[in-house]
């Protein structure tokens, strides 16, 4: 089995060395900020969906004491009946419409 070291870049050059080091710990930085960043938006979005979610629940909650307060108390335990008007349609019409 062949092993693999690590091998340390060697500049000849000091110049290189600092500018390698510099460029480096920038991107370390970078990478940290960008990150940071990323985090701080993440939990802004989250805060704005809770809040979100906790106005709409209030919302519902108010609603519906809202609609029982409207109700009177004969109707509490009776089956709603909902009225409406209709229209006898002849069979044979609608059978040579669909057809």
């Amino acid at each position: 089995m062949r092993q693999f070291r690590y091998k340390q870049y060697q500049a000849k050059n000091p110049l290189t060395s600092i500018f390698v080091a510099v460029f480096g710990i920038t991107v370390v930085l970078l990478s940290l900020a960008l990150g940071f960043f990323v985090f701080i938006g993440a939990a802004v979005l989250l805060v704005l969906f809770g809040a979100v979610m906790k106005v709409r629940q209030l919302w519902t909650a108010s609603q519906s004491s809202r609609q029982k307060h409207t109700e009177s108390p004969s109707q509490h335990g009776q089956p709603q009946i909902i009225e409406g008007e209709y229209r006898e349609v002849n069979s044979q019409e609608t059978d040579k419409r669909n057809h």
